[in-house]
């Protein structure tokens, strides 16, 4: 009886594991269009640097204001989308201040 649980539970994991490394894939795969996308327009003349600088800016403080996660999981989630943003605006030459220090950025 035991083993046939352990078994199932083995079978979830890797179910689980299986799903994780898809959408890890999906985010990549969209991370790296959405970083060329910014480029091809910023270097196009269609977005300024300032522009620029607000996506990642505003995308901080979006992440920043997300409702507090509920458990270490949902706090690990919101780091790593945060740093996500922090990681691509340094390829743009962006820094982004320490969490909770970045204003959602208007355009007036």
């Amino acid at each position: 009886m035991t083993s046939k649980r352990v078994d199932q539970a083995l079978e979830y994991a890797q179910v689980a594991q299986d799903v994780a490394k898809n959408a890890m894939g999906s985010a990549g795969a969209l991370g790296i269009i959405l970083e060329s996308l910014i480029g091809v327009l910023r270097d196009s003349g269609a977005l300024s640097s300032e522009d620029v600088k607000r996506v990642f800016l505003t995308s901080a403080a979006l992440v920043d204001s997300m409702p507090g996660p509920e458990d270490e999981n949902g706090k690990l989630l919101q780091s790593g989308m945060r740093e996500i943003v922090r990681r691509v605006a340094l390829a743009f030459h962006v820094a982004i201040p320490p969490s909770g220090q970045v204003p959602i950025q208007s355009k007036h």
